[in-house]
């Protein structure tokens, strides 16, 4: 798989944004996530503090709007078990891992 400029840029956007969560999103590691349309960047967040919501779901829920057709830019997989928080994969895609 080849990736194009936009690519490397909103994936060292979503890295840059992620640093944010150090220190206290420990233990847990720290995520960052952009949410962009056609290149254009919605919504951007990190992994705030341990036990709180995860910037995938909170960038949704800044959005509001259907998700349809958006592009997720993600430092680490979305989670896919149920902790603190639910999973984050099912609230992605939820026709898929729902």
């Amino acid at each position: 798989m080849s990736y194009n400029p936009i690519d490397k840029k909103l994936m060292s956007k979503a890295i840059s944004v992620a640093v944010k969560g150090i220190p206290n999103a420990f233990p847990n590691p720290v995520v960052g996530c952009v949410i962009c349309y056609d290149n254009e960047i919605l919504s951007t967040g990190y992994h705030k503090e341990y036990g709180s919501s995860h910037p995938e779901y909170n960038d949704l829920k800044k959005i509001k709007d259907n998700a349809s057709g958006l592009t997720m830019y993600v430092t680490l997989e979305p989670c896919n078990h149920e902790g603190k928080t639910a999973p984050c994969q099912a609230l992605i895609h939820p026709s898929v891992f729902g």
